[in-house]
This record gives C-alpha cells, sequence and structure tokens, in this order.
C-alpha cells in the first residue's frame, strides 16, 4: 500500500494523504519537537495533544531539556519504548487521512501499549482510516474488519465476533493468545521475581573496540600512496630554485638581496595564511561529517520519508548541508588562492630586478639572456613549492582526528592469563549484584544507582519497569535474558550475562566470580541473547545460528 514494492500485476488506489509508523522505529538526529514536526508549523494544541495521546508527557517532564532534549544519531540516547512512541506522536502530529502502523507496540511494555492502543489509535485516530499490522490480538476486539493472511493470501476476513466462529486458524490465535497470558499458578515450580527500576534518564553510549588494527590500516593507506615519485619532483623543484638563484647570482650577484628579501617575505605570508587555512580545514571537517550521517541516517528510513512525502524537505536539508559544507571549500581554496598571488608577486619582483641589474649594469655581463631565462622558471616553481608546502600543512590537520582515536581509552583485555575461569564456570548459576553504580562517560548522571541484589540458580527473573527507566542499561552489564517487553512473554534460560559496559563502582558476581575480573573474550563465549533489536548477519541461517562454527550440524538440529 506504501508502494515500496513493485506490483506483479493487480492495482492499489488510495486517496488521502498517508502516516506511517514503521515497526523498527526511525528518528532522526535533532530535538524531541523536531522530530515529532517533522517539518510541519508548530501548532500548540495538537503539539500537546499528541504527546498526550502517545503518553511521552512523563517521559518529556524528566528531561532536564524538555522536548528540545537533543537525540542521538539513530535515537541513541533513548530507550526503544521511547524512539517508538517518538515516531507515533509524529504520525499524530501529522493529522493525515490514512495510518499504517506496521506492529507499532513491539517496543513497549504492556500498560504502554494498552494506552496508545486507547488513547491514540481508538482516541485520537478516531475518525481517521488505521491499518494496523499486529501479533497483538487483543486490540483485535475493536476492529471494525480483520484479514486473517497466510501464505501471502488473504484467507479469512470479517469482523472480531465473524472470525471466531467460523473456527478458522483466527480462533486457535486467539486461544493460544489468551493461554499464554494466563497468570501462574502460585503452586507452579516456576518462580519468578520482579525487579523495580527507579525512574531515571536513559542514556546510550557505543562500546568502542580496540583500534590498534584500525591505526594500522590507516598508516598503511596514508603511507602507501607513490613516494619515489612526489619526493622526485619536490626534491627537483627546490633543486631547480635553487640552481636558477645561483645562476642568476653568479652572473648579477646583486639579485641576492631580492632574492633572499622575497623568500622571507613569502614565508611571512605563508604563516599568515596558515593561521586562518587551517581553522578552515578544521571547520571543514566539521561540515562534512553532518552530510554523512544525514545521508545514512535518511537511507535508514527512505521508506517512512516516502510515506509522509517528505522528499523535496530531505533533499533540500541536504542540498544546505552540502552548500554549507562547499561554502568552507571555497573559502580555503580562495585563501589559497589569496597566497600565490602574493608569492607571484613577490617572484615577478626577484624576476624584475634580474631584468634592471642586466639593462643598467655594464655590458660585459656573460650570457645575460641564460640569467633571464632562469629567471622566467623562478615563479612557476616557487608557486608549485608554495602550495605543495600549505596543502601539506593544511592536511595534517587530518592527523589531529587520527590522535583523538589514538587516545580513546579501550576495552578490558580479551583473555587475562593469569584470571581464566574454569572451564565448567558457571556451575549453577547465581548472580549477586553488589552496590552497582554505572554512568556511560564522565560527569554524566548515574544511569544505575546503587543496585543490591541477588538472583538464585534456577529461577526466572523479570525486569519490568516503565520504557526508558533502565532495563536495557541494566542488561548490557548483566546481558540476562529478561521477560520481553512485549505482553509479559518470558525467556528461555536462566542466567545469561555479558559486559557490554563497564561499572562505575560495585560488583557483578556470577557464581562468585567477579565478572569485572576476567577477559572480555572468556565471558563473552558463555552468554546467550535475544535483544530488543534483532540482528542477522550477512550469509545463511545456518552461520548465523552459530556464527563460530563451534557446533556440528546434528547439535543444532537437536
Amino acid at each position: 500500500m506504501l508502494g515500496e514494492i513493485p506490483k506483479v500485476s493487480g492495482t492499489v488506489e488510495v486517496f488521502g494523504s498517508i502516516a506511517y509508523v514503521s515497526q523498527t522505529s526511525w528518528i532522526q538526529s535533532g530535538t524531541i519537537r523536531d522530530n515529532i514536526l517533522y517539518g510541519k508549523p508548530m501548532s500548540k494544541l495538537k503539539y500537546e495533544n499528541a504527546i498526550k495521546a502517545c503518553a511521552l508527557d512523563k517521559d518529556i517532564n524528566s528531561f532536564k531539556h524538555g522536548d528540545l532534549t537533543e537525540i542521538g544519531q539513530r535515537g541513541l540516547n533513548m530507550s526503544g519504548g521511547q524512539k517508538q512512541r517518538i515516531q507515533f506522536a509524529r504520525a499524530v502530529y501529522n493529522d493525515a487521512d490514512i495510518y499504517h502502523l506496521d506492529d507499532p507496540f513491539i517496543a513497549v511494555d504492556a500498560h504502554t501499549a494498552s494506552t496508545l492502543f486507547n488513547d491514540c489509535v481508538m482516541g485520537a485516530l478516531e475518525k481517521k482510516t488505521v491499518v494496523l499490522v499486529t501479533h497483538q490480538v487483543e486490540f483485535l476486539v475493536e476492529a471494525d474488519k480483520i484479514l486473517e493472511m497466510e501464505g501471502g493470501e488473504v484467507t479469512q476476513s470479517g469482523s472480531y465476533e465473524e472470525l471466531l466462529t467460523a473456527g478458522t486458524a483466527f480462533e486457535q490465535l486467539v486461544n493460544g493468545h489468551k493461554d499464554a497470558m494466563e497468570v501462574f499458578d502460585p503452586e507452579n515450580s516456576m518462580r519468578i521475581h520482579v525487579l523495580p527500576v527507579s525512574n531515571y534518564k536513559s542514556y546510550c553510549t557505543m562500546d568502542i573496540s580496540d583500534l590498534k588494527d584500525t591505526y594500522e590500516s590507516i598508516i598503511l593507506c596514508v603511507s602507501n600512496f607513490d613516494i619515489p615519485f612526489s619526493t622526485a619532483y619536490l626534491i627537483a623543484s627546490l633543486v631547480d630554485i635553487v640552481a636558477t638563484i645561483c645562476v642568476m647570482a653568479y652572473i648579477t650577484w646583486q639579485v641576492l638581496i631580492m632574492a633572499i628579501a622575497s623568500l622571507f617575505a613569502i614565508n611571512y605570508v605563508q604563516g599568515y595564511y596558515l593561521a586562518s587555512a587551517k581553522e578552515l580545514i578544521r571547520i571543514n571537517g566539521t561540515t562534512t561529517a553532518p552530510i554523512m550521517n544525514y545521508a545514512a541516517e535518511t537511507s535508514l528510513g527512505v521508506v517512512t520519508i516516502r510515506a509522509f512525502f517528505m522528499m523535496d524537505r530531505f533533499f533540500a536539508n541536504y542540498l544546505n548541508l552540502i552548500d554549507t559544507d562547499a561554502k568552507l571549500f571555497f573559502h580555503s581554496n580562495a585563501a589559497m588562492e589569496w597566497l600565490i598571488i602574493r608569492a607571484e608577486t613577490l617572484q615577478n619582483l626577484t624576476l624584475f630586478t634580474a631584468a634592471l641589474l642586466l639593462v643598467l649594469l655594464p655590458r660585459d655581463i656573460i650570457a645575460p639572456d641564460l640569467s633571464l631565462s632562469y629567471a622566467l622558471s623562478l615563479t612557476g616553481n616557487q608557486v608549485y613549492l608554495t602550495r605543495w608546502y600549505c596543502s601539506f600543512a593544511n592536511y595534517i590537520i587530518s592527523v589531529e582526528r587520527i590522535k583523538q582515536f589514538m587516545h580513546i581509552p579501550t576495552e578490558p583485555s580479551a583473555i587475562i592469563d593469569d584470571r581464566r575461569p574454569p572451564s565448567s564456570w558457571p556451575y549453577r548459576g547465581r548472580i549477586d549484584l553488589q552496590d552497582l553504580k554505572i554512568q556511560y562517560r564522565l560527569n554524566a548522571p548515574l544511569v544505575l544507582e546503587g543496585i543490591t541484589c541477588s538472583f538464585k540458580e534456577g529461577t526466572r527473573v523479570g525486569v519490568v519497569g516503565r520504557t526508558g527507566n533502565g532495563k536495557t542499561t541494566l542488561l548490557e552489564d548483566l546481558r540476562l535474558k529478561p521477560l520481553s517487553e512485549r505482553t509479559g512473554s518470558g525467556s528461555g534460560k536462566t542466567t545469561q550475562w555479558f559486559r557490554l559496559v563497564e561499572p562505575l563502582s560495585g560488583r557483578i558476581l556470577i557464581d562468585g566470580l567477579d565478572i569485572c575480573s576476567i577477559g572480555l573474550r572468556d565471558l563473552g563465549l558463555k552468554p546467550s541473547i535475544i535483544p530488543q533489536e534483532p540482528t542477522l548477519f550477512r550469509g545463511t541461517v545456518r552461520t548465523n545460528l552459530d556464527p563460530l562454527g563451534l557446533y556440528s550440524d546434528q547439535q543444532i538440529w537437536e
């Protein structure tokens, strides 16, 4: 219906404007307000209604800068539920005629999903045409018409009651969902512990791996250009300039006075130029990165952009970024030409002095034409040398950026020989948190504020709390398999962990062993995780099931 896939046959007719909420949330870099307005003019009443309908009011009030809070690239400092509600609010504020909702409740908890459905879908979008794709059949009771699809075909359609009484697969789906939603019997051997999480602002970070290989690759790439040819050409220019001055001095030694004065003057002008040119190159580096980020960001949300018919707006923004970058590039080249004009002028003064001396001095000078011909090549060689030196001085600024990465703290060692865990570890699967405190960067607020608790072996642990309250943050240090945020569906195993964020203080003990004391590789071979956003690697299903190739086909089938 969005026109993203070419049709083999048939027609699709859509009458009215479209708003789209994707299954995987797509957020732009910028403020929360910019993401909700999405290029539309600000209407305070409609804006506040959209925020309230999408249950964003409490989250925005908890942020220090409210809806002007900056969102990192791809929404890195927002939780999955917050990102999903922001794009929901974007669709509501757009006030379209038709709404395509592709499983929009997948990243939010059951209570928030119910609020979104009642206040947003059934409230704010009451008079709109809504096409809802969902696995959560409890919301289908309110649907006017339900289409049941199987094998790429519509196998059944009708109202909720009609499909139930028809005795089709839809009835089995509803009954299966009801069975899954039943409350566990207290006498059931499965014990569920609920870990409350206090309210705080969620931050996100990017772990930086050891960049040693990257540095070596950069050095090899930089040093792999044609050194012999470049060096020979540079040395030839230097020799040519020295030979020219020597020949001119031998014939008319008085020209040395002007030549030396010109060289000092060119050196002064170069210093004056480089002071500004280097800053232009630094600024140009900050204007180039947004272009690449914007292109990558746009490619991820191209379906949403086309659904909202925002192609012209994004293209105009892209051109503005290119113009901003081109301005710096133009100023940098203009400054270079400013320098070259002055270098040519100063060398022309040397040439003019040599010619004047040949006219004024006695006529018994040896080979005056040789002196003049050498003087004519002096300007070109000096301009080339000046341009090469200044370009080299400008682009050596790139080394500053490389040095910034070289000083980023590295991850802990992959293997610590004297602290390797036994091969049978973990023995039981008990987890103890002792005054665990985590912050993502220096001078940032604490994300986990002194959590102390124990998870007994053989138990199923539920980590619950409102979206954005730090459940995923806790798992980044534990990598437990929690109860999913979707309608309370449970996990399979018990104690699965993985150290992604180093704690500020406190300890995490697995069967009495502090996981911060062992190497990351030893720890990484133990965990398994079902992440909030799935990641698949390029290749076959088999390579995705066993990326390291540790198991046989029979073991995988079993």
